[in-house]
């Protein structure tokens, strides 16, 4: 949600260690990348129905977080 320029910008005027730095960094990412991948690798074979629910589910989420946020 928040761009990884500002991120980088604030890191290093708090002062964050190039190790503390690195090993977060890696560990926020590295768990959507992996699924992003696994997902990209096997869209081509999901049916239909598979992003039909894909789509639902997310749309429901979407809704939720929208109604807890307009509260």
């Amino acid at each position: 949600m928040i761009s990884f320029n500002l991120i980088n910008y604030v890191a290093g005027l708090a002062g964050v260690s190039w190790w503390t730095f690195t090993w977060t960094t890696a560990v926020g990412i590295l768990p959507l990348t992996v699924l992003l991948a696994v997902v990209g690798e096997r869209a081509a074979a999901m049916a239909w129905e598979t992003w039909l629910a894909i789509g639902g589910v997310s749309v429901l989420l979407l809704t939720l977080v929208w109604r807890i946020r307009k509260r």
